[in-house]
């Protein structure tokens, strides 16, 4: 290691950090300041080295004064020749010297030098990629094929300062660290390139607000590189100054702005219509009085068993959605052994390169270990598709995985069929002409050909994941779905099966407005299917009440039930907050609140006890408010438990069942044998902590086992 230093440090205060020392051969895996090199030299003189410097494999450290030409702020840095001849360094670290100091922009380089301060630099960056100009002002990345993109992809400040950051965020991202070589930061610069100049394009054609949403969200996704496919293909077929929409991410964008200028108008329209029917329902329902709030009661049971599902057969646009989504279900995993994940890996289609599939897949399986999720069953689902006339180009198998958390070796979904033989199926596929959101004139592309299957196959997929799981009729399953297909084909198969005899399956789904929008129909023609077929209801036309002298209006957007008007509590969440419709409809809310004062009221506070003769059937509006009038438990409330003495809490003590003890901010809890709870604070000062578990739920396991005893004769009198 050849040691570089300036006598004086005060006359070296213009060089830049990174040339205080490096490596004469391979560069320096951490940079060294001054003093922490002139420290380095004292040890050495003062206390020799600490191994024999002439033994084979040890190095020797050799100090030379840098040169005074060098120390005058005049000196000519352009010659790489000369730096390597002053400093003993190689040709391309030189060049490397060289360009740092005169050619790379000053915010770039100071932000690649506090970079390798803490990354090292032999498993960073080498040195082609600096001694070959290639973040050196003006350089053009319009090389290998690109020649016609050539003064667009010329560097700037602003490109210089996004490639190191890629540079910078593709590293961290490595699971084993190694140096970027030319050919891989070129590619890299390339699509920094491309990626800004399409922003610019975007800028011009959008007004600024939209923009400046539009762009924040572009900059997430090319930060994790999801895009460089896109960037690359369009790059290499495609000349100045090309269309942005020609990239998926920013046809995706393009789109969501026509659709929300397009909703925004519906939406208009939409709140007009109701704020009229609203005032025709108010105005006949004047002269009436609530008479009684008729409560719902939902019970619900422990979850028993869980499937976690993400759909990424089209690869979604968001990359944080999919960084999101993996976060979530290692966490579910982690919760229990009777929870398991379903990842549908992506297929090839016409529509997406085999490279892009290939490094999408490679993306979410690295995402999936960074969850210490286990990715040992793989699974392919197998399809047959339906008797048509069309052409049918779809794949008839599709890789999955069923996955585990890595804490838990024996999880109860080992035993299902699916992860045993490695397959499900067949599952049949929906026809082409029975599609969702296509008609004459719209056909389906090929990844709405890929991504809608149809709810019977989504149907025979939970089927083949159950089948051979030992399920009581006690034990519930749900249907996690983490990322579901456009469609959420799996909800409507929930609903579906649940109203037969075959085993239900709970869906719990985290959808977009699109989705429930086109799902909720669906949903609610099951329920009131299931409910109106059920023996537990009511006439669908009950008798009038005897003390009632009126008959129930007609209304159209508010409720009549139990004699009294009803506010629908989805009408206000129509309407995003802070939407001018929003605050319209909220403007009604209290307009109809100070018309039927009575009717509020008891919506916030049901009357206890209080039922009909008659019973009522069920409204067009679910109700989930709390029966007897009871409200959730306030978590914010403080408490203040009243004091006992130790001696008084002795008995308490001797017969208690188990006992955990105080630890800094937390309390003793003790289970005495009355099944009595006590909380001890083990501490001098007043103990406060907020709401919290008292015992650690879904962390431990109980065994029954022999234990193995064994005695032995001890001689005492020694």
């Amino acid at each position: 290691m050849r040691l570089h230093y300036a006598t004086n440090y005060s006359d070296a205060s213009h060089l830049r950090p990174y040339m205080c020392a490096w490596r004469a051969d391979t560069g320096c895996s951490g940079f060294f300041e001054p003093d922490l090199a002139l420290m380095l030299m004292e040890l050495i003189l003062s206390e020799g080295f600490l191994s024999d410097p002439d033994l084979p494999g040890c190095e020797k450290v050799a100090a030379t004064q840098i040169p005074q030409e060098y120390l005058d702020a005049e000196y000519e840095w352009e010659q790489a020749t000369s730096i390597a001849r002053a400093f003993t360094i190689g040709k391309s670290e030189a060049a490397a010297v060289s360009n740092l100091m005169v050619n790379v922009p000053e915010d770039a380089a100071a932000f690649l030098t506090n970079s390798v301060r803490s990354r090292g630099m032999w498993r960073y960056i080498s040195h082609d990629v600096l001694g070959k100009d290639l973040l050196n002002r003006s350089y053009t990345s319009g090389v290998c094929g690109l020649e016609h993109w050539k003064e667009e992809l010329r560097n700037t400040d602003e490109l210089v300062m996004l490639m190191v950051q890629r540079l910078q965020s593709d590293h961290d991202a490595l699971p084993s660290k190694k140096a970027f070589s030319f050919k891989e930061a070129l590619e890299k610069l390339q699509c920094c390139g491309g990626f800004l100049h399409f922003l610019r394009q975007l800028k011009l054609m959008s007004p600024p607000s939209d923009y400046e949403e539009a762009a924040r969200s572009l900059r997430l996704q090319f930060a994790s590189g999801y895009m460089d496919p896109d960037l690359q293909h369009v790059l290499a077929n495609s000349f100045p100054p090309g269309d942005p929409s020609a990239v998926a991410a920013f046809r995706r964008i393009e789109k969501e702005a026509k659709e929300s200028e397009a909703e925004k108008n519906l939406r208009e329209a939409d709140c007009k219509s109701v704020l009229l029917k609203i005032e025709a329902d108010m105005a006949m329902l004047k002269g009436y009085f609530p008479d009684e709030t008729e409560a719902a009661l939902k019970n619900a049971k422990d979850l028993k068993y869980a499937v976690v599902s993400f759909d990424a057969t089209i690869w979604p646009a968001n990359a944080s959605q999919v960084s999101n989504a993996t976060s979530v279900l290692s966490q579910l995993l982690a919760m229990s052994s009777t929870h398991m994940g379903w990842v549908l890996y992506p297929i090839l289609q016409s529509q997406t390169t085999q490279q892009a599939m290939v490094k999408r897949r490679h993306l979410l399986d690295l995402a999936l270990l960074k969850g210490q999720v286990s990715l040992g069953n793989s699974v392919q689902v197998l399809y047959t598709k339906p008797t048509s006339t069309a052409k049918d180009s779809r794949s008839l198998a599709q890789p999955a995985l069923a996955t585990f958390h890595q804490t838990y070796n024996d999880p109860a979904w080992a035993s299902s069929e699916a992860v045993k033989q490695g397959k499900v199926g067949p599952c049949p596929l929906l026809k082409i002409a029975d599609f969702q959101g296509y008609d004459d004139t719209s056909k389906p592309g090929a990844s709405a050909r890929a991504e809608q299957k149809g709810i019977e196959c989504a149907d025979a997929m939970i089927d083949g994941l159950l089948d051979g799981m030992q399920l009581t009729d006690s034990d519930r399953v749900f249907w996690i779905d983490l990322v579901p297909n456009e469609f959420a084909e799996f909800s409507r198969a929930c609903a579906e099966r649940n109203w037969k005899n075959a085993r239900k399956v709970l869906y719990v789904g985290f959808l977009n407005a699109k989705q429930v929008a086109r799902a909720t129909r669906s949903l609610r023609d099951y329920v009131y299917k299931g409910w109106d077929e059920s023996s537990a209801a009511p006439a669908k036309t009950r008798p009038p009440d005897e003390q009632e002298s009126k008959p129930p209006p007609e209304l159209q957007i508010l409720a009549f039930e139990g004699g009294r008007a009803v506010w629908p509590r989805p009408l206000l969440s129509r309407f995003d907050p802070g939407t001018e419709e929003h605050s319209m409809m909220a403007a009604k809310k209290a307009e109809f609140d100070a018309a039927f004062p009575q009717s509020a009221a008891e919506t916030r506070n049901p009357a206890p006890g209080r039922t009909s003769g008659q019973p009522q059937r069920a409204g067009g509006l679910c109700d989930f408010s709390i029966d007897g009038g009871l409200e959730p438990l306030d978590v914010q409330r403080e408490i203040s438990l009243a004091a006992v003495t130790d001696a008084d809490f002795e008995a308490e003590r001797n017969g208690r069942l188990g006992m955990s003890e105080s630890k800094a901010g937390k309390p003793a809890v003790l289970i005495a044998s009355n099944l009595n709870i006590w909380l001890g604070n083990g501490a001098d000062e007043d103990m406060t902590f907020k709401c919290q578990e008292l015992f650690g739920f879904g962390v431990g396991a109980f065994e029954e086992k022999v234990a193995n005893i064994v005695c032995r004769e001890v001689d005492y009198s020694s």
